[in-house]
């Protein structure tokens, strides 16, 4: 009777594994997928120092961005930082390759 009731346990949580699997293939692909907010016009754009400047912190209606290594990142976040009196306010705008280099390399060996 024990032995039964092991065999029968044992096949229901496999099938409740596979119904578990089966459904969530079946949402994987059968449900919309929903991007973030972002398009890819504007994750491929490109800027110029003079247009990266704008973008430094001093207006508000724009968000502070940050120039590293080639790509730019939105930092308005962390506005308190990156904002005007931030200490992190000198990369806002910027392209910053080597400033932020060395800021790493320094963070490493502390």
């Amino acid at each position: 009777m024990a032995n039964v009731l092991k065999r029968l346990a044992t096949s229901v949580s496999v099938w409740v594994t596979l119904l578990s699997a089966l459904i969530a293939v079946f949402i994987r692909f059968r449900l919309p997928f929903k991007p973030n907010n972002i398009s890819l016009q504007q994750q491929q754009r490109l800027f110029t120092s003079e247009e990266l400047a704008l973008y430094n912190g001093t207006d508000d209606s724009l968000p502070i961005l940050l120039g590293i290594v080639g790509s730019v990142f939105d930092v308005t976040k962390g506005k308190s930082h990156y904002g005007v009196g931030g200490g992190y306010n000198h990369f806002a705008g910027r392209f910053a390759p080597m400033d932020c280099i060395v800021l790493c390399d320094l963070s490493s060996i502390l």
